[in-house]
C-alpha cells in the first residue's frame, strides 16, 4: 500500500500535459494491440474456413458451422463448396439425408440460394431422391429444401427459385410427398413449400407472371393439393403446425384470385376447394386458426364462382355457425367481408338466397360493444351492398336495421362533435399539441366521416322501402 501511495504521489507531481501524453501513448499502444489481435483472429477464422471448405466432402457436416462459413464466403468459394457438396456420397438413406440437409442449409441463405441456382441443377436430384428413397426423413428434408429454394432472394432474382422448381417437376414431387407424408414435420414442410411457391410465384414477377408459373400453380390446384392440406390441418396436433398449413392454403387462394383469368373456372368447382375451406373453418380449434380460415373464405368468395359454390353448400348456415363461434374482431371482419362479396354478385343462386340470416349476423356484430375500427367499416360496407338489393332492403328493415343505423349515426356524430369541441378549446388545443394527437384525431375524423357517408347512403336506400312498408301496413 505504501509503495502504491508513493507512486500515486509521484505521478500527481508530474505536469498535466506530460500525463496526457502518457495516457495517449498508452491508448495508442492498446489500440495497436487490439488491431493485431483482430487481424490474428480474422486470420485464424479464414484458415479455419479454408480448411473447412477444403475437407467439406470428407467431414460430418454441422449445419450451424456450415451456415457461418457460407456467410463468410465469396461467390467463387461458394461455387467450390457446392461442387464439393455434390460430390458427397449418396448411396445410403443416411448419406442422402446428409446431402439434402446440407442443401437446405445452403439454400437458407440468400447468397447460398443464388449460388445453388446459378451453379447446379439442385432440383432434379432432390425430386429423384424423394421417390427413390421414400422414407419420412428423406421426405421431410426434400420438402424443407423446396421451402428454401422457393424463397425470394433479391428483387432482381425474385421468383427464380419458383420457376426452376416448376420447370424441374417439383409440383409432381410435392404431390407425391403429400400423398406419402405421415409425420407432422413432413406435413408442415410440404405446406410451407407449397405456400412459398404460391406466394413467391405470384409476387415475384410484379404482375407479369410467367406462363410456366401460372401453369404450375394451376397444376398444383388441379392435383387437389388443398385436399391433402385440409387433411393435414384436421389431423395436425400442434396449433403452430396447423397455422402454417392454413397459411399455405391461404396463399394458394391468393394465387387463384390473381390468376383466375388464366384458369378454367372448373378448377374451383371440381377440386372441392370451397368445401375444404368451409370444413377448415368449422373444424378450427382456436381463434387464431379461425382468423386465418375465415380470411381464406373471404378470398375465395371474392371470386364469383367461389361465391356461388359457397352459397350452394349451405354457406349461409355455415356463416351463422362461424359468427356464433367468432370471438375476435378479425374473425368478425372476415365474416362481414364474406357477406359483402356474396351480396355483391348478381347471380341466380344469390337472387334465390334469403338475406334475413345475413342481415342478422351483421346486426349482431354491429350492436356488440367491442367492434373494432376495421370490423365496423367491414360491417357497414356489407350493409351498404345489401341495402342496394330489393330483398336486402326488406331484411334490413324487418330486423330494425334502419333504427340501429340511426343510433350508430348519432353515436359517430357525437364523437365528431366532441372532437370539434376539444380542438376549439384553448386547453384542448394545448393538450393535443403536447401529445402530438392532431394527426391521430385527423385520421379518426376521416374514418368517422367515411362511415357516416356510408350510413347516410344506406338510410337513403332504406327510406323508400320503409315508406312503402308503412303505407301497406
Amino acid at each position: 500500500m505504501k509503495g502504491e501511495n508513493k507512486i500515486m504521489t509521484s505521478l500527481s507531481r508530474l505536469p498535466s500535459e506530460l500525463l496526457c501524453r502518457a495516457a495517449s501513448f498508452s491508448q495508442k499502444r492498446e489500440v495497436e494491440n487490439l488491431k493485431k489481435s483482430f487481424i490474428n483472429i480474422k486470420r485464424k477464422i479464414n484458415d479455419y474456413d479454408n480448411t473447412y471448405r477444403k475437407h467439406l466432402s470428407n467431414r460430418n457436416i454441422d449445419q450451424a458451422t456450415l451456415k457461418n462459413v457460407i456467410n463468410r464466403s465469396t461467390k467463387a468459394q461458394l461455387a467450390d463448396m457446392i461442387n464439393k457438396v455434390f460430390n458427397l456420397p449418396k448411396m445410403t438413406d443416411k448419406q442422402i439425408v446428409r446431402f439434402v440437409a446440407t442443401i437446405v442449409t445452403i439454400a437458407e441463405i440468400d447468397e447460398g440460394r443464388t449460388a445453388l441456382m446459378k451453379n447446379r441443377d439442385v432440383i432434379t436430384p432432390l425430386t429423384t431422391f424423394a421417390e427413390k428413397y421414400n422414407t419420412p426423413l428423406v421426405r421431410e428434408w426434400v420438402a424443407a429444401a423446396f421451402v428454401n429454394i422457393a424463397r425470394n432472394t433479391r428483387e432482381s432474382e425474385a421468383g427464380v427459385g419458383v420457376k426452376a422448381l416448376i420447370e424441374k417437376g417439383a409440383i409432381e414431387t410435392l404431390n407425391f410427398l403429400a400423398s406419402q407424408a405421415r409425420t407432422e414435420r413432413e406435413r408442415i414442410n410440404i405446406a410451407c413449400a407449397i405456400g412459398n411457391i404460391a406466394r413467391n410465384g405470384i409476387n415475384g414477377y410484379k404482375g407479369k407472371i410467367a406462363v410456366i408459373v401460372s401453369e404450375g400453380i394451376a397444376d398444383l390446384i388441379n392435383k387437389d393439393i388443398i385436399g391433402y392440406l385440409t387433411t393435414f390441418f384436421e389431423e395436425g396436433k400442434s396449433e403452430s403446425g396447423r397455422i402454417q398449413i392454413i397459411k399455405a392454403i391461404e396463399q394458394i387462394i391468393v394465387s387463384i384470385t390473381t390468376i383466375i383469368r388464366n384458369l378454367n373456372q372448373d378448377v374451383v368447382t371440381e377440386n372441392n376447394i370451397v368445401m375444404n375451406l368451409i370444413n377448415l373453418a368449422i373444424s378450427s380449434k382456436t381463434k387464431t386458426e379461425r382468423g386465418y380460415t375465415t380470411q381464406a373464405l373471404e378470398l375465395i368468395t371474392s371470386i364469383e364462382v367461389g361465391s356461388i359454390i359457397f352459397i350452394g353448400n349451405n354457406g349461409v348456415i355455415n356463416l351463422k355457425a362461424l359468427a356464433q363461434e367468432s370471438s375476435t374482431p378479425l374473425e368478425r371482419t372476415n365474416i362481414a367481408k364474406v357477406i359483402r362479396w356474396l351480396s355483391k354478385f348478381d347471380n341466380e343462386r344469390m337472387r334465390a338466397t334469403d338475406y334475413d340470416e345475413l342481415v342478422k349476423i351483421l346486426i349482431q356484430f354491429l350492436t356488440s360493444n367491442n367492434a373494432s375500427e376495421d370490423e365496423l367499416t367491414a360491417i357497414l360496407n356489407a350493409i351498404k351492398v345489401i341495402s342496394e338489393k330489393k330483398k336486402g332492403k326488406k331484411a334490413l328493415i324487418t330486423n330494425n336495421g334502419f333504427e340501429i343505423l340511426k343510433n350508430v349515426k348519432d353515436e359517430l356524430t357525437a364523437i365528431l362533435n366532441a372532437i370539434k369541441v376539444i380542438s376549439e378549446k384553448k386547453k384542448g388545443k394545448k393538450a393535443l399539441i403536447t401529445n402530438n394527437d392532431f394527426e391521430i384525431l385527423k385520421n379518426v375524423k376521416g374514418c368517422i366521416t367515411h362511415r357516416l357517408t356510408i350510413i347516410e347512403q344506406v338510410l337513403e336506400n332504406l327510406k323508400e322501402k320503409k315508406m312503402i312498408c308503412c303505407t301497406v301496413s
